[in-house]
């Protein structure tokens, strides 16, 4: 299983978001909370207030970075198909460059945001 599958199954299987931090009497400590403070459900631990943010913060936000990298994973192009695509656009440009065929302006700036959508400087 990948680590983000395992993620995944893991956040599924915790206690549903969101997950809260709460004050204590103790200085430089917080409690962790699975449930809003006011809530029969509420589970606490007391931990380090800066490890409670970190927690909470990652938990509440974890499904949607998820989401967000299957989104980037399935629209990012195979890095060879990348160099194809840069290299077929440098070829046109050659030829054509080599055969006098006149390229306006405007398809030099289509091919060359063609080129900057797929990550390849000019």
């Amino acid at each position: 299983m990948s680590d983000l599958a395992e993620l995944r199954k893991l956040l599924a299987a915790a206690t549903p978001r969101p997950w809260f931090v709460g004050a204590t009497s103790v200085k430089g400590e917080s409690l962790l909370q699975t449930a809003p403070p006011a809530s029969f459900s509420c589970r606490s631990v007391q931990v380090p207030t800066k490890d409670a943010a970190l927690i909470v913060a990652a938990v509440n936000e974890l499904p949607r970075l998820l989401d967000r990298i299957d989104a980037l994973e399935k629209a990012q192009l195979p890095k060879d198909a990348r160099e194809i695509a840069a290299k077929a656009l440098h070829d046109v440009r050659k030829r054509n460059e080599r055969e006098g065929t006149p390229i306006s302006a405007e398809q030099y700036r289509d091919a060359d945001a063609v080129l900057s959508a797929l990550g390849i400087a000019q």
